[in-house]
């Protein structure tokens, strides 16, 4: 938007004191309410709020926030304390995480297992384990017991680091929803009315006892 309209905006903002109005007065932007809606996140910060600015104190500021088209917003850095925010600390978590057994972390450990061939993006079996699960479930069954897997993981980062084993993974849970898909297929199947199936039987049945009530009402005559 233009320089114009930003500034009507902002001076509309200050006559119904959703920003200090005195503050801005000299061009500067502050809202009490949404430093307070953000105090939650400085909880667990090293860092203080940020602190209302001294207008009074501008002169003394090498920079200031204006409200001019195209020009980059600058905020002092005297009004904002020191913070390690919890960015940094996940950053070097995650380093810890690396150094840790001095293995290297990877978003899939489980292609760290000996022997593993990539089965998918984030799936890794043995040949040993493709085999066994073949002769379970056919070659069809183990490329859905893959899908199934893989789509999950991709799905969810976390559990995606969390498994190490993706046979053992497969065998405690993929297999279950494979079934349920298996079953649910062959649903349809066993309950469409079919020539000879319960429905055909029953309309069948039907039209019988229909004929033996009109032979009845024959003969009562």
């Amino acid at each position: 938007m233009t320089a114009e309209v930003a500034t009507a905006i902002l001076d509309k903002l200050a006559e119904i004191e959703a920003i200090d109005a005195e503050l801005w007065s000299e061009k500067w932007v502050w809202s009490d309410n949404f430093v307070a809606g953000v105090a939650p996140a400085f909880e667990k910060r090293k860092g203080e709020l940020p602190h209302k600015p001294d207008f009074r104190l501008r002169n003394h500021m090498d920079s200031r926030v204006s409200v001019t088209e195209n020009e980059a917003v600058e905020v002092p850095a005297t009004f904002w304390g020191p913070e390690t925010g919890k960015g940094e600390e996940r950053k070097g978590e995650e380093i810890k995480g690396e150094e840790r057994n001095g293995e290297e972390k990877h978003p899939c450990p489980s292609r760290l297992r000996d022997g593993v061939e990539p089965q998918a993006d984030t799936v890794y079996l043995t040949p040993a384990e493709v085999d066994r699960l073949r002769r379970e479930h056919g070659a069809d069954g183990v490329r859905r017991l893959v899908e199934i897997l893989d789509a999950y993981k991709t799905n969810h980062s976390k559990k995606c680091a969390e498994y190490r084993d993706d046979y053992k993974v497969i065998t405690a849970w993929v297999v279950s929803r494979y079934r349920e898909e298996q079953a649910k297929a062959e649903r349809p199947a066993r309950d469409s009315p079919l020539p000879g199936g319960p429905a055909h039987s029953s309309f069948a049945m039907t039209k019988l006892e229909r004929m033996a009530k009109e032979a009845a009402a024959d003969d009562a005559l």
